[in-house]
Parts: structure tokens; sequence; C-alpha cells
């Protein structure tokens, strides 16, 4: 069986689709992604926030940036980790968005950044 160009991309975009979700399926990778929606942050405010070692969390960072969902920038001794919008990942981050009113964790998670940051980034 051929199948055409078009259908091979349609195949590539929903494996691409799933790996996202994949990726996300960890809790502690949905709050992340939950913060950095809200604004640009370093690993250490990461780290006080969900109460979690720093090679804990760069580990999560680095499947985030491999799956191509983050990127970093840096700003002088800083690293900050931002959101890569993307088309397959703005569907995703929309859900983040709606679930904050669900989850009271992910409103907790934000307040707790923005208190934390301005004191370690």
């Amino acid at each position: 069986m051929v199948i055409s160009l078009s259908e091979q991309k349609a195949v590539r975009d929903l494996e691409r689709l799933a790996s996202l979700h994949k990726t996300l399926g960890d809790p502690v990778r949905l709050r992340i992604v939950n913060m950095l929606l809200e604004q640009p942050t370093c690993v250490k405010a990461l780290c006080e926030v969900l109460n979690m070692s720093q090679p804990r969390i760069s580990r999560h960072m680095a499947v985030l940036r491999g799956a191509g969902i983050i990127f970093t920038r840096r700003e002088g001794k800083f690293i900050f980790y931002n959101l890569e919008y993307t088309r397959e990942c703005d569907g995703i981050f929309s859900c983040v968005l709606n679930a904050r009113e669900n989850f009271s964790l992910f409103r907790e998670d934000i307040r707790k950044l923005k208190r934390v940051q301005k004191e370690v980034c």
C-alpha cells in the first residue's frame, strides 16, 4: 500500500501530538507548564514552589525541552525557561489554562511562583 505525502505528513503530525501528550502525562510537568503559562521562570523558583530538588526539576525541564515544549534564555547568571508556542502546543496550553478553574493546586502554584520568583531569580 502506497501512502501519499499528505497522509505521511498527517501521520507525523499525529505522532507529534501523541508524543506531546505523553510528555505532559506527568503531573509535575503539567504543573511546570501551568506556571510557565503565567511567566518565564528559573529552576530555583520551580524547586521552591514544587518543593523538589534541583536535579529532579532539571530532569523534568530536559524532558520538556527535548519535546520542544520549552526553550531557555539566559539573563545574567540565571537561565529562564519559557514556553515554545507551536501549533501543536496551543491546544494543550489552552486545556491547562482552563484547568486552573478546577484545580486549586494550579492556582496555588502560581501564587507561590509570584512570591518566590522575586526572591530567587
